[in-house]
């Protein structure tokens, strides 16, 4: 099935995202507009066709292929899912509130923040978690785990392995699975191809698959 190709990344996700801190919110998200043919997983592993009125439920795994776009609302804000994504959200528990935390394995999502509800949720890779402020900003996650975050209005609070960094407009950080957040740069300064950055994430891990492994244990961990 054509859903087996992204197994080991939905489950890196999910045994990622519930030990992510709990949101405040727990928000509908309803497809706004769909091109190509994604397709969702629910929690019992049933699959269905996405198309625009649909409505993302904790829990669902979105996953698009070459050509596919799928963008999502909810209130206060939008997310566009690209192609060749896997993008989940989870819904955890804290304090007796149940909660959403909208992650992607593989893939880019682009975040925009349309009105401020007083409350701001988390978006998360299998090496980052990203407290957003504001914004919008583009995640990309990579094939060996490791997360790249790109903002281009407002501010974002990048938060991995113990270390927090602020990136703010025109800014951009690098963070490899397993490690901390690298030192940010100019996004202005360097030309981001999603497709050539992963392949080089790919590469590296196919150099030393045994380190690379490592690195994803560590961050499992």
């Amino acid at each position: 099935m054509k859903l087996k190709r992204c197994n080991f990344l939905t489950i890196l996700t999910i045994l990622f995202v519930v030990s992510a801190p709990a949101l405040l919110f727990s928000l509908a998200h309803e497809v706004i507009y769909v091109e190509g043919l994604p397709y969702a997983r629910d929690a019992s592993g049933d699959e269905r066709d996405i198309d625009t009125g649909d409505v993302v439920q904790p829990g669902d795994t979105v996953i698009t292929e070459a050509g596919d776009f799928v963008e999502l609302e909810a209130a206060g804000y939008t997310v566009k899912i690209n192609e060749n994504t896997v993008f989940s959200i989870r819904e955890i528990e804290e304090g007796g509130q149940k909660t959403d935390v909208l992650s992607i394995a593989l893939g880019k999502l682009s975040f925009s923040r349309d009105k401020f509800f007083g409350n701001e949720p988390y978006l998360a890779t299998s090496s980052a978690i990203c407290g957003v402020r504001g914004t919008n900003f583009a995640m990309l996650a990579g094939v060996d785990g490791s997360s790249l975050i790109i903002v281009e209005e407002g501010s974002v609070e990048v938060i991995a392995a113990g270390k927090i960094v602020a990136v703010s407009k025109d800014e951009g950080v690098e963070v490899l699975t397993g490690s901390a957040p690298g030192n940010k740069f100019r996004t202005l300064e360097r030309e981001i191809d999603f497709s050539k950055w992963n392949q080089g994430r790919l590469d590296t891990f196919l150099k030393d698959p045994v380190a690379s492994a490592e690195n994803v244990k560590t961050q499992m961990e």
